[in-house]
C-alpha cells in the first residue's frame, strides 16, 4: 500500500473513533439529565408549613452583626519561643531522639 494511503485510511480511523466517542459523551449526558429528572419528579415535594417557614426566611433581610476590635490582647507566650530554628541543635527536638 502506498503511505499516503495508509494515512488517510489511519485519518478516517481516528475520524470514525472521535465520532464514536463523541456519542458516547452525549449519550451519557443526555442519560444523567434523564436520571436527575426522573428522581427530582419522584421526590415529595415539601409540606405547606415548610414552604411557608423557608419562605418567611427568604423574606426577612440579614441582620450585620457588628463587632467592636478595640480589645488587644497580650501575648501570653514568650517571644523567643514563638519561631524554633530546625537547623539550631539546640533547639531541633529530633536532635532528642538521636541522643
Amino acid at each position: 500500500m502506498d503511505l499516503h494511503a495508509e494515512i488517510a485510511a489511519i485519518k478516517e480511523s481516528i475520524k470514525h473513533h472521535r465520532i464514536a466517542v463523541f456519542s458516547i459523551v452525549a449519550f451519557l449526558i443526555f442519560l444523567t439529565i434523564a436520571v436527575n429528572l426522573a428522581i427530582r419528579s419522584t421526590t415529595t415535594p415539601l409540606t405547606t408549613s415548610s414552604s411557608a417557614k423557608s419562605a418567611s426566611k427568604k423574606s426577612t433581610p440579614k441582620k450585620e452583626v457588628q463587632v467592636s476590635l478595640n480589645t488587644e490582647f497580650n501575648n501570653p507566650f514568650d517571644k523567643d519561643s514563638q519561631y524554633i530554628n530546625p537547623f539550631l541543635e539546640s533547639k531541633n527536638p529530633f536532635d532528642l531522639l538521636t541522643k
